[in-house]
């Protein structure tokens, strides 16, 4: 095992951990939109009687798959890791079989009448559920990541399909049970035959020794399997049907949902951790061992962090845009039940180094002891506090399971859990939820949403950087990450994953990020619309350092001009322009013999009455031509003096024409009469001076880039 090795399956099990992600956030929008609360509150009961059958049908079978095939292949003896595909596959097949016929019996009885027929659906469903769930996990042990990845995306896609289809022909839960089945039963058959594939070697004897092993192993592996699924997989639904209405079944079944979905992101530092740190304990390599769990947690963290905050922060507008107002409950569970989900994956990697070393002790004793609590404390809690005594009775659970794997591994491997990294990014964390929970308050529309998060997550990443959470490790994981990816992408990430953190690009990004905490506190557009470019500045500078940012600084800058002004400065600039074009007015009929008489803004002639208002003043014409000047002096000139000539030019002109305009115009209404002075020729008139001024400042921009010299001559330095 590799670490380009780990890597690359890391970045498998990524792209297929994104895809549930979607996937499964898609059918949980059209499932909660499509049944309303009350079906909802019943499917969700059904969900989990499925996973709770599918956890006592499975048992330890998969996890023992990836274990006994990761460490036959560690020791280059396919032949034993083709023989112990063979025999879990077998007893996979009885335990199912087993399953079946003793439990279909008595759930069908209690089950309410309008479930019998889904169940039913299930309990055949079951063969083709735990089988796939088998060749998938060959599939890892083999360190082939990308064969389950491609299989598992197509099951995801015919699932979210088959939901649409039912909701849409009104088929109700029968129909989108009977679909989840029928998608289920093709991906096994293509998992079976991708992994089968992967162990073509003539099997070999298992010893006597080796099967006595195996049965050591996975009686108390099955019973933590199952517990586990006690703890972890919404037991309190049980309850919950006991002592409250479907709806809230709905609404916590949701919250769940959402939190668990939220953690497949640094879940996915765990995915392909088990095989690897199996193949590490073959191979006696306990200093290593120790560096990839410690590494595994911090990125667990380094990836949860963020999602917890942010999830907390946003929350109610999330969950109102997703699903309705009818869920609005659900947003208060979020935040608590995101928190509680980071806990329990930093807790799947104590399992895999646990599992991984063959322990029985430790997970057995961690995942009874929290069962225990999780069920009394449901029973206690839930008939008086509903969703709450629910969601206090899973928090028990989760965090007495957690410390206890921690500290079966400090004892069992000598890894200690690094709780100084904890405490720095739940540090960091906090910066975040504040700027994301200011900035989000009056969220209503996606965009909105899409910025707090973005702000929240920005001021994470400063704090992360600031406290010295990502060290080389996390570097060097991130460059083999991108080792696949194209290369224009993977030079910018490796540039960034070689360092380049420039303590003045620190600096910018959080002021940047204060300023849009600011903006959005006051509801300043021109702040929070100003601190876009500083923010990316400072991304830029703390990514890639100086050099790196050069190319990218004029266009990051040049978004500054983006940001409306503040409000009163146009009402300050503008009066000392209107005087200017009034004096500009007299000038002109004093310079063709017009008796014009100037009093302030006013130019009396004879026979009118010139009266110079604020869209004389010409100010908007000289902040069109202040943009142009700055883009040109950014991309068409070369050199700080030919841009500043080109900018300086381009103030010029902005002034200049409309002086031209305003003493042109007053001729013109001498000349010819008020009419030249008001109407459409006025206005037209005004946009042919403009045109006009124009043409000289292009002509003086071109003879100046020009006159540049070429890159690469002996006279460009």
């Amino acid at each position: 095992m590799t670490p380009d090795t780990l890597a690359r399956n890391t970045a498998w099990y990524g792209a297929v951990t994104a895809a549930g992600l979607l996937a499964g956030l898609l059918m949980s929008v059209v499932l909660a939109r499509g049944l309303g609360p009350e079906a909802l509150g019943e499917y969700s009961y059904l969900l989990w009687l499925t996973r709770t059958l599918t956890a006592v049908a499975t048992l330890g079978f998969a996890l023992a798959t990836v274990r006994y095939t990761a460490e036959a292949l560690g020791r280059e003896r396919p032949g034993l890791a083709a023989t112990v595909l063979g025999l879990f596959v077998r007893r996979q097949l009885v335990a199912t079989a087993l399953a079946v016929l003793l439990l279909a019996p008595p759930v069908l009885w209690l089950a309410p009448a309008t479930l019998r027929g889904p169940l039913v659906v299930v309990f055949l469903g079951l063969f083709p559920l735990t089988l796939e769930a088998i060749y998938a996990h060959a599939a890892y042990g083999a360190q082939r990541y990308d064969v389950t990845a491609r299989v598992s995306t197509l099951k995801m896609t015919l699932h979210l399909l088959a939901a649409i289809a039912a909701v849409a022909l009104d088929a109700g839960i029968l129909g989108i049970t009977v679909g989840g089945v029928l998608g289920t039963t093709v991906a096994c058959a293509l998992q079976r035959r991708r992994a089968l594939a992967l162990y073509p070697a003539r099997p070999e004897p298992l010893p006597p020794a080796a099967r006595r092993e195996m049965a050591a192993y996975l009686v108390p592996l099955s019973i933590v399997a199952v517990l586990d699924a006690v703890v972890w997989d919404r037991s309190e639904i049980v309850f919950l049907r006991l002592w409250a209405s479907p709806a809230e079944i709905a609404y916590y079944s949701l919250a769940f949902g959402l939190a668990t979905r939220a953690m497949l992101a640094p879940q996915v530092a765990v995915g392909a951790l088990m095989p690897a740190l199996a193949t590490l304990h073959g191979r006696g390599d306990g200093a290593r061992f120790a560096e990839v769990y410690r590494l595994a947690l911090r990125a667990v963290a380094l990836v949860g962090t963020p999602i917890v905050v942010l999830g907390a922060a946003v929350a109610a507008p999330l969950v109102t845009l997703l699903y309705g107002e009818a869920y609005r409950p659900v947003a208060a569970l979020l935040g608590p039940l995101l928190a509680v989900g980071l806990a329990a994956v930093l807790r799947q990697v104590a399992w895999s180094a646990l599992r991984a070393t063959g322990d029985r002790r430790w997970a057995l004793g961690a995942t009874g002891s929290a069962a225990l609590v999780n069920v009394a404390a449901a029973v206690a809690l839930v008939p008086g506090w509903g969703l709450w005594g629910a969601a206090a009775a899973n928090a028990a659970a989760q965090l007495l399971a957690s410390a206890l794997a921690f500290v079966g591994v400090a004892r069992r491997c000598g890894c200690r859990f690094p709780w100084g990294d904890l405490a720095r990014a739940v540090l960091a964390g906090a910066a975040g939820f504040a700027l994301a929970r200011v900035a989000g308050a009056h969220a209503d529309d996606p965009l909105e949403l899409a910025a707090a998060a973005a702000l929240g997550l920005a001021a994470v990443l400063v704090g992360v950087a600031m406290l010295g959470l990502v060290g080389a490790g996390e570097w060097g994981l991130v460059t083999r990450l991108l080792a696949a990816v194209p290369g224009w992408a993977r030079a910018g990430a490796l540039a960034l994953a070689a360092g380049g953190l420039a303590a003045r690009g620190l600096a910018l990004l959080a002021a940047g990020l204060l300023a849009q905490a600011l903006g959005a506190a006051s509801a300043s557009l021109t702040l929070m619309a100003s601190a876009v470019p500083l923010t990316l500045a400072g991304l830029g500078l703390f990514a890639w350092g100086p050099r790196g940012f050069r190319p990218a600084a004029f266009p990051v800058a040049f978004l500054a001009f983006a940001a409306p002004l503040p409000a009163g400065v146009l009402a300050v600039l503008s009066p000392p322009l209107e005087a200017l074009a009034a004096g500009a007015a007299a000038a002109a009929l004093h310079a063709a013999g017009a008796p014009a008489v100037r009093d302030g803004l006013a130019v009396h002639l004879p026979d009118l009455t010139l009266q110079i208002t604020e869209a004389c003043s010409g100010l908007r014409f000289l902040l069109a031509m202040t943009v142009v000047g700055a883009a040109a002096a950014g991309t068409v000139a070369a050199g700080p003096a030919r841009r500043l000539a080109v900018f300086g030019l381009a103030l010029v002109v902005g002034l200049a024409g409309n002086l031209v305009r305003v003493g042109t115009t007053a001729l013109l209404a001498y000349y010819w009469g008020p009419a030249a002075a008001t109407g459409f020729f006025h206005l037209a008139w005004g946009k042919v001076v403009y045109l006009a001024v124009l043409l000289p400042f292009a002509a003086a921009v071109l003879l100046l880039r020009r006159a540049a010299p070429l890159p690469g001559s002996r006279h460009g330095a």
